[in-house]
């Protein structure tokens, strides 16, 4: 079946605010994490900038899951795994 390219750009997006928040500043990894995002947004043909700005809401679940344990968002964010 394959990844949901939706999925994998929210994945990158959570993961790459994590580093952040905790003091990394992956400016190492930063191309790489754009080129992902890109190769998936193509797949979706949308530009990079238009992919992250569709998933910025399901970001912002999937972080206050994470890091505040909000069982109110738990329910959107199996939906964005489904």
């Amino acid at each position: 079946m394959g990844q949901d390219p939706l999925q994998e750009i929210v994945a990158e997006l959570s993961a790459h605010a994590l580093c952040r928040i905790v003091g990394k500043s992956g400016e190492k990894f930063i191309g790489n994490c754009f080129k992902y995002i890109e190769m998936y947004s193509q797949k979706i043909k949308m530009s990079p900038y238009s992919a992250c700005i569709k998933v910025m809401n399901d970001v912002e679940k999937v972080l206050n899951l994470i890091l505040h344990g909000d069982r109110d968002d738990y329910q959107s964010v199996d939906k964005i795994a489904a």
